[in-house]
């Protein structure tokens, strides 16, 4: 580190030794900061120790007013409630129509057409020019060497080819495992049965956990009334902690709301976006507010009576649950 002040007298250099904060002072009789093996004035060093009881005795550092939060109140005449939507994220890629994947065997054949090779495997291509580099060496010639295109497969050997794709280029066991693979089932038990509370259903698509109010009989998501000095964001937070306790990881993402439902003009719910982490939600503990509970998808709440049409729409139109092609 170099020090461009010519006029610096004083160099405070500060560590922690021992659990104890060390402060050394260099006085420097020079107008120029050499390197200490270098100097050829004598040094003044002065040592401080500042134990940790000690340290707790100083006074705290000024905060500016300007970066203490303040306090949110809100003396308007609405009623402000926020409640959270706990999602449930995919859990295998979603299976792909066969007009999708036609389109993709389309253009990685017109990318290959394109490229400057058509070899599918690039370890392939490589012991190719490999051979031919050798070759060339051994017959003592120089220039570019050019790679021809494999030969065309029929249906049985490219069948074949995606099969045994990338074997021998790994270690074994990655070989053995390439071999002995077999793909897990997208649908569980749970799908045929239609166990609408389980989560181990519907894996590539979204699912979304709405509960029935016991005194309306209406679906609804769990909602609590704004308080001062809370945001709308920490009103939703302080339900989910409450309802959930420790029994349940969730991840709000966002400060924003999803959406706004608007009761009346004085009175409106925001509803704030949880992940699902982990855990069983208690619902037991919830059994006094709600009498049943469901982990439905988007398109699967068309089935269920919200709390009036204003509601549905609301909750339709915010939550996401990709694409579904109908035939």
């Amino acid at each position: 580190m170099m020090i461009n002040k010519q006029n610096s007298r004083n160099l405070v250099a500060c560590a922690i030794k021992n659990n104890r904060v060390v402060a050394i002072t260099h006085n420097t009789t020079s107008s120029n900061i050499l390197p200490l093996a270098h100097q050829q004035q004598p040094q003044k060093r002065t040592i401080f120790f500042i134990s940790p009881d000690e340290r707790k005795k100083l006074p705290p550092l000024p905060i500016p007013e300007a970066d203490i939060p303040k306090k949110v109140f809100y003396e308007g005449p609405e009623k402000l409630r926020a409640a959270y939507v706990l999602e449930r994220t995919p859990k295998l890629h979603p299976v792909h129509h066969p007009a999708e994947y036609d389109f993709n065997q389309l253009s990685f054949a017109n990318r290959q057409y394109y490229s400057r090779h058509q070899w599918e495997d690039f370890f392939d291509y490589f012991e190719e020019w490999k051979k031919l580099k050798r070759k060339a060496v051994k017959d003592k010639k120089d220039g570019h060497i050019v790679v021809p295109n494999p030969p065309k497969r029929s249906g049985k050997e490219h069948l074949e080819f995606e099969r045994n794709q990338g074997r021998n280029y790994f270690s074994p066991v990655r070989d053995y495992w390439m071999k002995n693979w077999k793909p897990q089932p997208v649908y569980t038990q749970d799908d045929f049965d239609d166990n609408r509370y389980s989560i181990n259903r519907c894996l590539s698509k979204r699912l979304f956990l709405i509960f029935r109010d016991k005194a309306t009989g209406k679906w609804k998501f769990p909602e609590a009334r704004r308080k001062d000095p809370e945001s709308l964001r920490a009103s939703a937070q302080f339900k989910f902690q409450r309802d959930m306790g420790k029994k349940v990881l969730g991840h709000f993402n966002s400060h924003a709301p999803l959406n706004v439902y608007e009761k009346s003009a004085d009175d409106k719910t925001f509803f704030y976006h949880v992940f699902y982490m982990g855990g069983r939600p208690p619902f037991e503990k919830l059994g006094a507010t709600f009498d049943d509970h469901a982990w439905v998808t988007r398109q699967q709440m068309e089935e269920y009576e919200f709390v009036d049409p204003q509601y549905k729409k609301a909750v339709m139109d915010m939550l996401w649950d990709g694409l579904e092609i109908v035939d």
